[in-house]
């Protein structure tokens, strides 16, 4: 168990920001070379076979299995967002109730 939390707000937010962009690359990555289809057409009916087959791979398998991971990403992004959020929060919370408790005393 850790034996201390990040409390700062804006060190959860840029963590956000980095969860973002790392989501933005693996969808970036995971997009098919544009290459890959010129390249089998060059190399006649075995080349055409093969780069149908990577085609295949990366629109069936790769391309969602990435974007799937980016999801991930995202998602973690939200929680660091909302981690953020909770700390300011509560942290206007525990004034106000330092304040009104400051209130009703003499």
């Amino acid at each position: 168990m850790a034996e201390s939390m990040n409390a700062d707000p804006d060190w959860w937010r840029r963590m956000g920001g980095h969860n973002h962009n790392h989501a933005a690359g693996l969808r970036e990555w995971a997009e098919p070379p544009a290459q890959l289809d010129h390249n089998g057409k060059a190399m006649g009916a075995a080349g055409q076979a093969l780069s149908a087959r990577m085609q295949q791979y990366w629109v069936d398998a790769r391309h969602p299995g990435i974007h799937g991971l980016a999801d991930g990403w995202v998602d973690s992004a939200d929680n660091c967002y909302a981690t953020a959020d909770a700390f300011i929060c509560a942290d206007h919370g525990g004034a106000d109730r330092v304040r009104a408790s400051g209130a009703s005393e003499p």
